[in-house]
């Protein structure tokens, strides 16, 4: 039964942690399909699609904020026990961390590489262009 809540907690908190770290990327969460994300922090839905990803010092700092919140919790989980598929996702969300930190703290392409930018600026052209919304006779 214990198993059973714990699983519960941790598909709940899959959910969160797949929409925030989407919300981060909102070009990147517009082309997966995320369009609306509730912002946990004042409620209210942000919309995707009109927003590119911030790689100001405000964004960074939230998204390294963020990125320590989610490590906080999915540690939390590390003491549980879970289902073997919750394990393997733990461990898929703790790589997903550790990559995005070492692309905020090491990395720091957006410092130094402009592609960063341009590919962003491209894909945030390019994806409403060619995706489908709805069948080509909708609305004729």
């Amino acid at each position: 039964m214990a198993l059973a809540a714990e699983n519960g907690k941790f598909s709940s908190f899959t959910e969160r942690f797949v929409h925030e770290l989407l919300a981060l990327a909102p070009v990147g969460a517009s082309a997966a399909g995320y369009h609306h994300h509730a912002d946990a922090q004042t409620g209210k839905t942000i919309q995707l699609d009109e927003l590119l990803d911030d790689y100001s010092d405000a964004g960074l700092r939230k998204r390294g904020e963020l990125l320590g919140e989610l490590r906080r919790e999915l540690t939390r989980f590390a003491t549980v026990k879970l289902g073997a598929a919750e394990r393997i996702d733990l461990e898929v969300m703790r790589s997903a961390l550790d990559e995005a930190q070492f692309d905020l703290d090491i990395i720091k392409a957006y410092g130094h590489n402009p592609t960063v930018y341009t590919d962003l600026l491209g894909y945030a052209i390019f994806e409403p262009m060619v995706h489908e919304y709805a069948p080509l006779d909708a609305g004729h």
